[in-house]
């Protein structure tokens, strides 16, 4: 299955620093996409980022 590399731009609850960090997002997805969507990321070594889910729970289940 065919992937973009996504840039996702966000603020961390009660920080005023703009962080970034790449999703891979299927490209039938993408006009999921818009402001406002909870993620969830993941800080590794080095301040890396990881996006590891876009939008709620909920918004993620496909009828």
């Amino acid at each position: 299955m065919e992937t973009i590399i996504s840039l996702i731009f966000f603020f961390y609850l009660d920080d005023t620093q703009l962080y970034s960090a790449k999703a891979l997002v299927v490209p039938g997805q993408m006009h999921l996409l818009r402001k406002g969507l909870p993620i969830v990321v993941k800080k590794g070594d080095k301040n890396r980022i990881a996006v590891m889910q876009i939008g709620s729970q909920e918004e993620n289940i496909v009828v």
